[in-house]
């Protein structure tokens, strides 16, 4: 199978799909102010809460802090009405 190696140097075309591909999962890098940053974490810090019943009540709890910035307490919690 010695004809395999001499196929690796032969120059291939680039297809239709190839270029989509190419096109699709480029790398992205964003840069961020602080506000659009503070809004980002506000966002992930609702959707990564922990929801658990406490006698009868459903409550949000946040989760810990992760920055030495965040004055919140590590644990908050927050009521909700059924």
């Amino acid at each position: 199978m010695e004809n395999n190696a001499s196929y690796s140097k032969v120059p291939v075309k680039v297809g239709f799909w190839g270029n989509v591909k190419t096109f699709w999962f480029q790398p992205i890098t964003l840069e961020l102010n602080q506000k659009e940053k503070n809004f980002f974490k506000s966002i992930h810090d609702f959707w990564n809460q922990e929801v658990y019943v406490e006698k009868g009540e459903v409550k949000l709890r946040k989760p810990e802090a992760t920055e030495k910035a965040d004055t919140v307490a590590n644990v908050a919690e927050v009521n909700v009405a059924l």
